[in-house]
């Protein structure tokens, strides 16, 4: 994962069984994605509204000559709206193909957290972006599936 600033301060070493993930914070709780889907961590971009999309697509931002897509995940999952602060960051999820990279306005980063599989339990009926969900000793992380939040976007006909 190549970033704008240092993702997390809990990057585990060789010797960690488990899924590395991005945590961070949306409203009130604690989300994470596969830490190999994300290809950055920026500051907020100036965002252009596109018209005559769902606004759940926040619009297009540029970044080094790229235009990435921005999506709501606020919205898509179902969070109450917020201003921005200081501690706004964009995760940027890699494209490994014809698809346009997506960044994902966030409250605040977290870290880097091991996740194993052993302690992920399904997530509740309805949260149809959350893969499942893991339980640490300072907080419950909804895992969100990176292949749904992009079918979400896909589905939005942009």
């Amino acid at each position: 994962m190549n970033s704008a600033e240092p993702a997390g301060r809990n990057v585990p070493d060789d010797n960690s069984s488990g899924q590395r993930f991005v945590t961070f914070d949306i409203g009130k709780n604690y989300y994470c994605l596969p830490a190999d889907d994300v290809s950055e961590i920026s500051h907020p971009l100036p965002i252009t509204k596109l018209p005559r999309v769902s606004t759940q697509i926040a619009g297009i931002a540029p970044l080094r000559g790229e235009i990435l897509a921005v999506v709501d995940l606020r919205q898509l999952l179902g969070e109450e709206r917020s201003a921005p602060t200081s501690k706004t960051k964009f995760v940027v999820l890699g494209s490994s193909g014809p698809e346009c990279q997506i960044a994902l306005p966030v409250d605040r980063i977290r870290d880097v957290a091991v996740i194993a599989p052993e302690s992920v339990s399904d997530p509740k009926e309805g949260q149809v972006l959350v893969a499942g969900v893991a339980k640490t000793t300072s907080r419950t992380l909804n895992i969100l599936d990176t292949g749904r939040i992009r079918v979400a976007f896909a589905e939005q006909k942009v």
